[in-house]
Parts: structure tokens; sequence; C-alpha cells
């Protein structure tokens, strides 16, 4: 039985539902086959010279932005692990502990890292298929692309039930006072 994910209204239940539903397809995707994609068509899929350009172009500019992910998750562990001392003057008053600091900010450089990590991948793979005309690093590749998006489309779901639940969360809080 195919399940099909539909619209429904806005309202916090249905929501929830919608939201859990969509998180439950993206992560089924590699165990069960829940999503059919369109008809392929048999015919071969040619690759000409100037997509092979695009797509070396393409992944140039993937190794460039994964470096200067790697940078700012180096930046990131530098910033956290000075942080806590930093803030442990700032904060014995406020009965916060440094260590969260510098928790949430290697936390972040993780967060980071794999998005990075994947564009690397990306670009590498996607140069050398094209120089080498090899079908396998194009293919694999195309898989690390798609793990990006996917992570990164998971992270943005992730995000936003966060923010949900802050706002939800002063919501109370100003409701309560």
């Amino acid at each position: 039985m195919k399940r099909r994910l539909r619209p429904v209204a806005a309202s916090g239940l249905n929501a929830y539902f919608y939201c859990i539903t969509l998180i439950k397809l993206i992560f089924m995707e590699e165990t069960e086959n829940t999503f059919s994609p369109p008809e392929i068509h048999r015919e071969e899929l040619t690759v000409t010279t100037e997509i092979k350009r695009y797509l070396y172009t393409a992944g140039s500019w993937a190794i460039f932005l994964s470096i200067t992910g790697f940078i700012a998750c180096g930046f990131l562990v530098i910033v956290g692990l000075f942080m806590g001392s930093v803030m442990s003057a700032n904060m014995k008053m406020a009965g916060i502990p440094s260590f969260l600091f510098t928790l949430i900010y290697l936390v972040m450089a993780l967060v980071y890292f794999f998005p990075a990590l994947y564009l690397l991948r990306f670009g590498n793979r996607m140069r050398s298929s094209i120089q080498d005309q090899s079908q396998e690093d194009l293919t694999r590749s195309l898989a690390n692309l798609k793990s990006f998006f996917k992570y990164s489309g998971i992270l943005i779901i992730v995000v936003i039930a966060v923010y949900l639940l802050a706002m939800i969360a002063a919501v109370l809080v100003a409701m309560g006072r």
C-alpha cells in the first residue's frame, strides 16, 4: 500500500502529524520502498560536452564551498574552546555553567561538518568523473550530492521545529506573566 503525502490544514495537531509523516518518508527511503519515482524512459541519457563543463564547474564550486565550510567549522571549534573560559566570569552570577557554551559551539561545528564533507566528496568525485570518464565516480558524486541535500533538508526541518517550539514556549511564558 502506497502512502501519499496530502497537504493538511496548518492547525497544531495536523501540522505535527504532517511533519512526522514527512520525516518518516525521508528516513524510510533507504529501507522501505514507499516512494515510486516517475517512470524513467529507457533511452540512454546523453551527457554532452556542455553538460560535462557545467558539472565540472559545479564540482569546483562545491570544493570551494566545502573548504569554506571546513574553515567555518574550525572557527566554531576555536571559538567554542575559548567561549567557556570567556563566559565563565560573566555567567557565574546568572548560574549558567560555562561549559554549556563550549558544548553548543562544538555541536554546531559537528552539525556543519557533514554538509561540507558531502560537498567535498561530490566535488572531488565529479571532477574526477569528468576527467577520467568514470561512470562509477559520477554515480558516487551524485550520491554524495543527494546525501548533502537530504542532510540539509532534515536539518532545516529540525531547525523549523525548534523555532516553532521556541515560539510556543515564548507565548506560554508571556501568558504566564
